[in-house]
């Protein structure tokens, strides 16, 4: 077995050889790592400085998130330490920080402070909306320039449909993706049948965040056969649980789409295994105790999702035969790399262990945010090592 070091650690300098790794295809081979890049994969002789015997661990593509909220307590290193956590070597940030992203020289100096203090790569999605308001744009084309692949009201639903529609207009312009938040007055259905028609009308590429109903899949699910330019994403928490599932009082299950019936959940899962659903993603939104205090009514929405979201997939999709390893992983790498516009980062690399049996303790989370209703679950699969920015760390046990 490996013997595990501090994922935070200084990382291996010099090669290292690990030897017998599974690959998604079913395959077995070794991965030679040079001063942080992969420099071979196929039989290789030992004469590493370091092996790293793989037998049972698969090796996949660094993971990545198109929808996650960095803010209040979480910091860029913290979030950016969830993320290596979870095997995510790419997150999305969403818009509603505080204050927003809603101008170009606030866009300029979050870029800049992620150059600083990211410890992945950090991709900014800017507001529509100035102050994620209702009535005013942003100025989309600056962010367009400053090389943004989305821009978004997620946080803040606009509900305004003469804005959206000139959003739409303006991204289909620029090329950028619209991703919404598709609820009105908590209302999914209605919310997502009116975007996706903004869609048809503009032929804008359009992007409906954390799908959460029967008629809202089945809504994509038309649309694209319908060939209007419509994706949408599912989050381990709406795959995972149902309203039966929430615990009195436990406001660590309320979340923004909330969770709904066991029909909205299968309807889910069936979305991910016929392809309506595109991705994953993890709506990772950390909050403080006190924030989740004081009950349901009050208590801010949201979960942290960056640490559990492959156990998740692995015990709930994967071992359960609704995604095979593949579809899994192509939910979390390729088809949102995609949406972004980028190519496979061949210096990435993530190992895990897809039989690894482990306690969600949120005390163990290198995010700041405790708020999970996962606390206490067992989940299979964990990530065991992550090779990214020519770093190369080893989780704990």
């Amino acid at each position: 077995m490996i013997k595990q070091n501090s994922i935070f650690g200084e990382g291996f300098k010099g090669s290292t050889l690990i030897k017998g790794v599974r690959l998604l295809d079913g395959s077995f081979s070794d991965i030679l790592i040079e001063n942080g890049k992969i420099k071979g994969i196929g039989g290789i002789e030992d004469g590493a400085e370091k092996v790293i015997p793989a037998e049972g661990l698969l090796a996949l593509p660094g993971l990545i998130d198109l929808h996650a909220h960095i803010r209040g307590i979480e910091t860029l290193k913290t979030a950016t330490e969830a993320a290596i956590a979870g095997g995510f070597t790419c997150i999305c940030m969403m818009p509603n920080t505080i204050p927003p992203i809603d101008s170009v020289q606030r866009l300029r100096g979050l870029k800049q402070k992620i150059k600083d203090k990211a410890l992945v790569s950090v991709l900014p999605i800017p507001s529509i909306a100035i102050g994620m308001g209702q009535s005013e744009l942003a100025d989309i084309e600056g962010f367009a320039k400053e090389g943004v692949f989305a821009i978004s009201d997620d946080g803040h639903t606009i509900h305004n449909l003469s804005l959206l529609r000139e959003t739409c207009l303006e991204a289909k312009r620029l090329g950028l993706l619209v991703i919404l938040h598709a609820e009105d007055d908590g209302e999914e259905p209605d919310a997502v049948e009116k975007r996706i028609e903004l869609a048809y009308l503009t032929g804008a590429k359009l992007h409906i965040a954390h799908i959460s109903t029967m008629e809202g899949v089945k809504l994509v699910a038309g649309a694209k056969k319908s060939r209007i330019n419509v994706t949408t994403e599912a989050t381990p928490h709406h795959f995972t649980l149902t309203e039966n599932d929430i615990r009195l009082n436990d406001t660590n299950f309320k979340v923004n789409p909330k969770i709904k019936s066991y029909k909205d959940r299968e309807a889910i899962r069936e979305g991910l295994a016929d392809g309506t659903i595109d991705i994953i993603a993890t709506d990772h939104a950390p909050h403080t105790k006190k924030a989740k205090e004081g009950g349901w009514d009050v208590a801010a929405p949201g979960i942290v999702g960056l640490e559990t979201c492959l156990g998740l997939v692995w015990t709930e999709l994967v071992k359960t035969g609704i995604l095979s390893e593949r579809s899994a992983i192509e939910k979390l790498t390729t088809n949102p790399a995609r949406m972004i516009g980028i190519t496979e980062n061949k210096e990435n690399l993530l190992l895990i262990d897809p039989n690894k049996e482990w306690l969600v303790n949120p005390l163990n989370f290198k995010s700041q945010g405790r708020n999970t209703p996962f606390s206490g679950r067992r989940l299979k699969g964990k990530v065991v090592l992550l090779q990214q920015n020519k770093s190369l760390t080893l989780s704990k046990k």
